[in-house]
C-alpha cells in the first residue's frame, strides 16, 4: 500500500535531518578531502597534514582521503592546497537494512522450529520463481565467480556459508571491528549479512537452506557497525573500493544510509552532497574494474518517479543495478502453484530507478496465522511467503547458537542478493571477462517481461531468470 505524498516528505526530511545532524557530530572530527582529479599524490597528503589534518587514509585511484583534525579551520586551510576541490565532515548515518523482518510471536503453546540437518531447499520458493534449480541442471553454479557481500558482519561459523566464504579474502573496514558478527548489540541478534549471504551462496551440502549460486566465492566487507548500527560514507566507498581491487565479479550492497532532499535549504546538505559525489567515484571505479554492484531498492513504498527529489544512496548512485522485490500474493504454504510475482507491497518502485525485480518475500498479515509444518520447518503460515534462508539467531534472544541457524526475512534485502546470484550464474557461464555493462544486459534481456510491457514501474526491465540468462 503506497503511503500519501505528505508523509513520505516527512520521512524524507526526518532521514534528512538525521543524516545532517550526523555531519554536525562528526564537524571538528573526520573529513573527506576531495581532490579535483583522480589522484591523490605523497605531496598532497603532505599539505593536508601540513594544514593541520592527520591522514588515515587515502584513496589515490578517486582522488579522495580522509583525515582528522580538532581545528575548527582546518577545511578552511586545506582547502587552499592546490589542486584540492572540497573539504567536507565524513558523514555518518544509521544503516537501514532494507529488511521485513518476521514479526515477533505471541506467547504459544506453539512455536517455530526447523528440525535438526533438515534439507530446507523445497521451501525456497524464490529458487523456483528465477529458475535456478533449471540453470543448475546444466552445469552452472556459480563455480569459479567471486561475488562480495558490504553489510555489517556475518556469521564466518555457519556451516551453509563456511564452505564458500573466503576468509582471507574478507574483511572489516570498521575499525575495532572485525568481520565477524557481533551478536546483542546495535543490530540485535540477526546478522543482516548472514541472511543475504544465503540467499546468494549458501552451499548445497544437503541440510539447510541452497544458495541461488551455491557453489560461488562468497567474500564478506563489513562496512557498518554491529555494535551502532551505522557506517560512514568513507567506510562504505573503502568497501566497494575494495570489493573491486580483489577482482568481485559482482558486489552486493542490501543496505540504505541516507536519504535527502536535493537543492534544499538546511545547513549541511550541500557537503552531502559532495559526499554522495566521493561515493560516484568510487561507484564508476569499481565499474571500470570489472565489478557490477547491485543494491536493493528499498521498502518504503514511494514512487521514486514522483518528484525526484529524493536521493538515497547506494540506490539512487549511477551505475548502481536498483533491485525491487516480488512475493506470492496468496499463502504459498497452501498451495506451491499461485502466482509468485505480485510486487511487494513494501517495495519502492519507479522507472527513474528501478532496473529489476525479484523474489523478496512478504509478511502479509492478512494471510493464514495457523501453524504449518513442511519440509522439517514449523511456522505460521503467511511466514512462508517471506525469504527462508541463513540466520544467526532463531528464536528468542538467548537461543543465540554459535553454529547457526535459519529464519524467515523479506524485503528488498532479500531481493538484490537473488539478481547477484544470478548474475554469478550468468558470468560462470559467458565468461568472466563480461564487463558490468554487458552482465546488466545479459540480465534484462533475459529477465521475465511482467507488468507493463517493456520497462515497468514495479519490475523494472523484468524479474530475473537463470535459466534465460545462463542461455542468452
Amino acid at each position: 500500500m503506497k503511503r500519501s505524498v505528505f508523509s513520505a516528505m516527512l520521512a524524507a526530511a526526518a532521514l534528512a535531518a538525521s543524516l545532517i545532524a550526523g555531519v554536525a557530530q562528526v564537524r571538528a572530527g573526520q573529513y573527506l578531502v576531495v581532490a579535483a582529479g583522480n589522484d591523490f599524490p605523497d605531496s598532497r597528503v603532505q599539505a593536508v597534514q601540513q594544514a593541520g589534518g592527520q591522514v588515515v587514509k587515502v584513496f589515490p585511484q578517486i582522488g579522495v582521503a580522509v583525515a582528522i583534525s580538532d581545528d575548527p579551520d582546518f577545511p578552511a586551510k586545506a582547502k587552499a592546497i592546490t589542486g584540492l576541490q572540497s573539504v567536507v565532515p565524513d558523514p555518518v548515518a544509521v544503516i537501514r537494512s532494507d529488511t521485513e523482518p518476521l514479526p515477533a510471536e505471541p506467547a504459544s503453546k506453539q512455536k517455530p522450529a526447523i528440525e535438526k540437518g533438515a534439507d530446507l531447499t523445497g521451501l525456497q520458493w524464490g529458487l523456483q520463481a528465477v529458475q535456478a534449480p533449471a540453470a543448475w541442471a546444466l552445469g552452472f553454479t556459480g563455480k569459479g565467480v567471486r561475488v562480495a557481500v558490504l553489510d555489517g558482519g556475518i556469521m564466518t561459523t555457519h556451516p551453509d556459508l563456511a564452505p564458500n566464504l573466503n576468509l582471507q579474502l574478507s574483511t572489516s573496514v570498521v575499525p575495532g571491528e572485525t568481520v565477524e558478527f557481533i551478536p546483542g548489540a546495535g543490530s540485535g541478534n540477526r546478522s543482516h549479512a548472514t541472511h543475504v549471504a544465503g540467499i546468494i551462496a549458501a552451499a548445497d551440502n544437503g541440510f539447510g537452506t541452497t544458495g541461488v549460486a551455491p557453489d560461488v566465492e562468497l567474500v564478506a566487507i563489513k562496512i557498518g557497525s554491529d555494535r551502532a548500527y551505522s557506517t560512514r560514507m568513507s567506510w562504505a566507498v573503502e568497501g566497494i573500493l575494495y570489493a573491486a581491487q580483489i577482482r568481485a565479479d559482482v558486489a552486493n550492497m542490501s543496505f540504505a544510509v541516507a536519504e535527502w532532499m536535493k537543492n534544499a535549504p538546511p545547513e549541511g546538505v550541500a557537503e552531502i552532497d559532495i559526499a554522495y559525489s566521493v561515493a560516484f567515484r568510487a561507484i564508476r571505479w569499481a565499474e571500470q574494474q570489472g565489478t557490477l554492484l547491485v543494491a536493493a531498492a528499498g521498502n518504503e513504498a514511494l514512487d521514486l518517479d514522483g518528484g525526484g527529489n529524493c536521493v538515497e544512496f547506494p540506490r539512487d548512485v549511477p551505475g548502481i543495478l536498483a533491485v525491487a522485490a516480488t512475493a506470492p500474493r496468496e499463502c504459498w504454504a497452501f498451495d506451491h502453484t499461485v502466482n509468485l510475482d505480485w510486487p511487494a507491497p513494501y517495495t519502492d518502485y519507479g522507472q527513474r530507478v528501478i532496473d529489476l525485480a525479484a523474489p523478496g518475500g512478504s509478511a502479509n498479515p492478512s494471510l493464514s496465522t495457523e501453524f504449518v509444518t513442511l519440509g522439517g520447518a514449523t511456522f505460521r503460515a503467511f511466514a512462508f511467503n517471506m525469504v527462508l534462508s541463513t540466520s544467526s539467531d532463531f528464536g528468542a534472544t538467548s537461543d543465540y547458537e554459535k553454529k547457526g541457524s535459519w529464519n524467515f526475512a523479506g524485503g528488498t534485502s532479500s531481493a538484490a542478493p537473488h539478481v547477484c546470484g544470478v548474475a554469478a550464474l550468468a558470468i560462470q557461464a559467458h565468461g568472466s571477462d563480461l564487463t558490468p555493462a554487458q552482465i546488466r544486459t545479459i540480465l534484462e534481456q533475459s529477465a521475465d517481461d511482467l507488468g507493463d510491457p517493456g520497462n515497468d514501474d514495479f519490475y523494472g526491465a523484468g524479474r530475473v531468470n537463470a535459466l534465460r540468462a545462463v542461455q542468452q
